[in-house]
């Protein structure tokens, strides 16, 4: 059974951000699972194809010109944040004086990067037929669901032979997959079929 070590995001605005400074910044005191390896970016209906390394996560950090000054004299990671601090604020995109958590991600063309062939689309349909957003927040994904390929058989009427799953906090789940050819390729499930296709 593949363990959820990836963490996809809502991420609109972080996903750009992730690209041009290699950080996800989010609010103070946010739950996030242990054991975390990697983090993925849900935007445009998609998970986006960066899925970096989590390098340094510090929650509770402080968005000040001191703590900037302060940091950009301690260790290695410390000028990181230091850095980190002084560009979003010079961004505009940070509050002065509020305190984020902070995640040190590996860039987008760095080695640790995980790059998907293509961006996992949701094609998701709530009973009335409108689309459903799936990352409300966060959710979870094992990082050998999330890059695993070739194994679902999208041609129409022929069955996926495994299902890539994303829970959230609370334990309901869902698939991602892709449209092919017009046949809608999605189906909820259970904890339990985690890692499996439904009926083994």
């Amino acid at each position: 059974m593949d363990s959820d070590d990836v963490v996809v995001v809502a991420a609109r605005f972080a996903y750009p951000e992730y690209l041009k400074r290699g950080v996800y910044v989010c609010q103070a005191e946010r739950v996030f699972r242990d054991g975390l390896t990697h983090m993925g970016f849900y935007a445009n209906s998609a998970i986006q194809p960066h899925v970096p390394r989590i390098r340094y996560r510090e929650d509770l950090v402080n968005f000040t010109e001191k703590e900037a000054a302060v940091r950009a004299t301690g260790s290695a990671t410390d000028r990181l944040i230091s850095e980190v601090i002084e560009v979003l604020l010079a961004d505009g995109t940070r509050e002065e004086g509020k305190q984020y958590q902070v995640f040190l991600l590996s860039g987008p063309e760095d080695r640790d990067t995980i790059r998907l062939a293509q961006p996992i689309t949701n094609d998701t349909l709530t009973a009335s037929g409108r689309p459903w957003a799936s990352t409300m927040g966060q959710r979870y994904v094992s990082l050998a669901g999330l890059t695993r390929r070739g194994d679902c058989d999208q041609r129409p009427g022929r069955p996926m032979t495994d299902w890539p799953w994303v829970s959230d906090a609370g334990g309901s789940g869902w698939i991602v997959a892709r449209r092919a050819t017009g046949s809608l390729l999605f189906e909820s499930c259970s904890r339990r079929s985690l890692g499996r296709r439904p009926g083994r």
